[in-house]
């Protein structure tokens, strides 16, 4: 016979378990929808349900593993609907990460509308989206031929000091004349960074408003050894002034070495999520990884290799104009390699025929202005591997961008081939 405090136990148990049940099935759908590893699974039930429904120790590990099962590749598969639960009262639970891409992107116009106020601009200024990645970017007109670019930042991405880091290494390659670089807005506060929300989102973005910069990018149908040649200089450029330059006590920005690409809690997630990576791809990826960490630490992080770089330096962000030409979108500088900058001009175009020839043309321009020797510019397939599998793990984090779709189907395996070829130059080298 169970005495009260039995039954209301086992009650209790039995509640846990019809939850645990519906949200083994919850989680089955969520990872199916969304492309997610099953290692991200805890932390998703926590957010869920919380404490209040673990059993008493607040640890979903044990849901997790029970679902392991499920390390199966699910590719193949845009984001269809955002996963809704309700919570242990039965309310709608859903935070801006769960939200479907176009929802999202309303709340962000609305936000961008609303938040012209805070800086100086015309009353009858209007905002149109321009472009989505990382943040999502507005092109802001007004008459009198006014325009301006507005930046609202991802959440959870970069930390205030962050962004404050990134705004000084500008002004500070602006004002000493190492590039030409894009000027930004102070509010109506003096500052240059704002924050603002909305009811529909209520956690906030930071927000900075750039000038506009007249230009246009390098013509990629065209011949872009000339383009190619100038990113290498204006990449040295940088560099050398990343060695000299006394950067602020605040200063904070991500690093992209071999942890951040392959490492557990890596910035982009595991490329092992990205679409279409099966057991083939996956086992030369493998070898690949082991290979590029291998190099990367017997090349070392001196500071005359490893310091503060742009890390998205593409012939895109380079707009040449009647001014000059301009490197923008300092989004994700940070601490690496210098000849990381390299690897990133070509990102998503790895496997182009021409890329000896842009390679040689990058060095060309990069010895115009700062030393090279035979041995650094060896390894540089190592790093074009290291951003070929980074944007690997992008595509696989961000599938809900246009960009990542549009890439998907075919990356993986353009990946594994690129890497075959990559391994067998290695055994080259070292004879093996």
């Amino acid at each position: 016979m169970l005495t009260r405090g039995k039954a209301e136990s086992r009650q209790r148990q039995n509640s846990c378990l019809t939850v645990l049940g519906d949200l083994r099935a919850a989680v089955i759908r969520w990872v199916r929808e969304n492309l997610r590893h099953p290692k991200t699974v805890a932390c998703y039930c926590k957010r869920l349900y919380g404490r209040s429904h673990t059993c008493g120790n607040g640890n979903w590990h044990g849901v997790a593993t029970g679902l392991s099962s499920l390390n199966q590749n699910w590719f193949g598969k845009a984001p269809k609907t955002a996963l809704t639960v309700g919570g242990p009262k039965g309310e709608q639970q859903m935070s801006t990460v769960d939200l479907p891409l176009q929802t999202l992107l309303g709340y962000l116009q609305k936000l961008a509308e609303q938040s012209l106020s805070l800086w100086d601009v015309p009353e009858d200024a209007v905002v149109r989206l321009i472009n989505i990645s990382e943040n999502t970017t507005y092109l802001v007109e007004a008459s009198q031929g006014y325009k301006a670019i507005l930046r609202i930042h991802r959440k959870n991405y970069h930390s205030l000091r962050a962004i404050e880091s990134e705004l000084a290494w500008l002004e500070a390659l602006g004002r000493e004349k190492v590039i030409r670089t894009p000027d930004y807005y102070l509010g109506r506060n003096s500052c240059a960074f704002q924050f603002g929300k909305t009811n529909a989102l209520i956690d906030g973005r930071f927000m900075v408003l750039f000038h506009f910069v007249d230009g246009n990018a390098p013509d990629e149908s065209l011949d872009m050894t000339y383009g190619f040649h100038a990113l290498g200089a204006i990449a040295a450029r940088c560099h050398d002034h990343a060695i000299s330059w006394a950067k602020p006590t605040y200063f904070e920005r991500l690093t992209w070495d071999a942890e951040a690409v392959f490492g557990p809690a890596a910035t982009w997630g595991n490329w092992r999520d990205a679409p279409l990576v099966d057991r083939d791809i996956a086992k030369v990826l493998e070898e690949v990884e082991k290979t590029v960490c291998a190099r990367l630490a017997a090349f070392g992080k001196a500071s005359e290799r490893f310091n503060l770089i742009h890390a998205d330096m593409r012939l895109a962000n380079l707009l040449v104009g009647q001014e000059g030409t301009r490197l923008i979108d300092f989004d994700d500088c940070g601490h690496g390699w210098f000849l990381y900058d390299f690897a990133a001009s070509i990102s998503f175009i790895e496997d182009d025929p021409r890329i000896p020839a842009f390679k040689d043309a990058w060095v060309r321009g990069y010895r115009s202005i700062r030393d090279l020797n035979a041995e650094d510019e060896a390894e540089i397939e190592t790093f074009i591997m290291l951003r070929r599998m980074a944007l690997l793990a992008w595509i696989g984090s961000h599938i809900e961008a246009p960009e990542a779709q549009k890439l998907a189907p075919e990356f993986a395996s353009v990946t594994a081939k690129i890497g075959k070829l990559y391994l067998e130059q290695c055994k080259m080298l070292t004879g093996n």
